[in-house]
């Protein structure tokens, strides 16, 4: 059991609550150790494969949020450009993506899923509901469904311009920012949409 620390259940200075801050942040470090973990289970699954973790990755961001730019996908994870840039590479040179003309921005076209790969990642997500279906699983189905929407819920607030606006407030309010695209107000800023259903 975690202890509570001093003070932890008076209002913060900036209007928060400590103990709300602090279940956050538990929250928080857990789902960096789960990251990591899923991580490692992703590889155990598709280490025979021609598909990488982070391929499959942006194949999966593709088909739920429809085509994106490369700098708009850079962003979501949050990660360089160039980074995000090398996997579109390997997509398009595996015929799973193809880049197609951006109404909004004419230099920066779309990241799109072409049919195989959809197909691709259709294969992808069969074989882990293989596994997943083989295990026995000791958490029920209504808490499940819970996570799923909590961690929603939480992402969907790290994504947030209230998020970047509060960590400028915060830590950078007299000075310039680190070299990050998710806070670079020059950036092709773009809020982020529901995921669809799964």
């Amino acid at each position: 059991m975690h202890q509570e620390t001093t003070g932890q259940s008076e209002r913060s200075g900036n209007g928060g609550d400590s103990q709300h801050a602090q279940a956050m942040f538990f929250v928080l470090e857990e789902s960096v150790s789960l990251f990591f973990r899923v991580r490692a289970v992703l590889e155990d699954i598709h280490g025979h494969s021609r598909i990488s973790g982070s391929m499959r990755g942006v194949m999966r961001d593709l088909r739920h949020q429809g085509p994106m730019t490369v700098p708009q996908m850079a962003r979501q994870r949050p990660v360089s450009r160039q980074h995000i840039q090398a996997i579109v590479n390997e997509l398009q040179r595996a015929e799973l993506v193809i880049l197609v003309e951006n109404p909004r921005h004419k230099r920066s076209r779309l990241v799109q899923l072409t049919r195989s790969g959809e197909e691709e990642l259709d294969r992808i997500i069969e074989r882990e509901q293989q596994v997943l279906s083989a295990l026995d699983i000791p958490v029920s189905i209504d808490d499940l469904k819970h996570a799923d929407e909590t961690l929603k819920r939480i992402r969907s607030l790290l994504e947030s311009r209230s998020w970047r606006e509060t960590v400028r407030e915060v830590l950078y309010k007299n000075g310039p920012t680190p070299e990050n695209p998710w806070l670079d107000e020059n950036d092709d800023f773009r809020e982020p949409e529901p995921l669809h259903s799964r």
